[in-house]
């Protein structure tokens, strides 16, 4: 026979139940979200690709324009987010890493044969290209002004600071020549991803207890 009161207190009892384990669920989910970038970002912040080869008969590889606004805002929240690019010379030549402006970019390789990447996948490294045509040799891009950032050698690694602005990456040959070949890999370090990942696995584990309590004490206090 129940008690006075024993419906009210049975639904509060299921009610606590039900928010608890939708607590519990969310909690596991920020969780394994903040283990997965501790994992992915490590303790320093960086994502990085594996190095993979990347070739063209051509004499550039270009990147598509990245449209960057606003690195002062994201600067604090994410701390100052650089980019990073590897590439080793495949072939007997040197090699040539730059980032530039879009117009200046596009303004030296103008009629010079390049292969823009249109999309790419990071593991492993693939990529997808539209093949430009010319038949001009470019003048060797280290003796140009205009790169913002810039790296020269049999292993040429660049590490450039996001800026607000419309931005191009390329790999040439030292000497502008044909045949580029190269094996490369790139990356972006974000220093506050170690934060985020561990303020997300932390808040994860308070909840995910938090309705696991809820789930115990409810399911004890239901009334005969």
């Amino acid at each position: 026979m129940s008690t006075p009161g024993a419906p009210e207190r049975r639904h509060r009892s299921r009610l606590a139940i039900w928010l608890g384990a939708i607590a519990a669920v969310i909690g596991l989910l920020l969780a394994a979200a903040g283990a997965a970038v501790l994992i992915v970002g490590g303790s320093d912040g960086r994502l990085t690709t594996d190095r993979s080869r990347l070739a063209t008969p051509t004499s550039a590889l270009v990147s598509q324009t990245a449209s960057i606004d606003d690195t002062a805002g994201a600067a604090d929240a994410l701390g100052d987010v650089r980019i990073r690019v590897s590439a080793e010379a495949a072939g007997g030549r040197p090699l040539f890493v730059g980032i530039g402006r879009s117009r200046d970019v596009d303004r030296y390789l103008a009629g010079v044969p390049a292969d823009e990447i249109t999309d790419f996948e990071v593991d492993p490294l693939r990529v997808e290209r539209s093949r430009r045509a010319g038949t001009r040799t470019p003048a060797p891009p280290a003796r140009q002004t205009f790169w913002v950032a810039r790296a020269t050698g049999r292993t040429a690694d660049l590490e450039w600071k996001l800026r607000d602005g419309d931005f191009r990456a390329v790999v040439l040959n030292a000497d502008g020549s044909r045949g580029v070949d190269t094996r490369a890999k790139f990356g972006v370090e974000v220093p506050a991803l170690p934060w985020i990942g561990l303020g997300l696995l932390v808040a994860g584990l308070v909840l995910l207890a938090g309705g696991v309590v809820a789930i115990v004490v409810g399911s004890r206090r239901v009334p005969a």
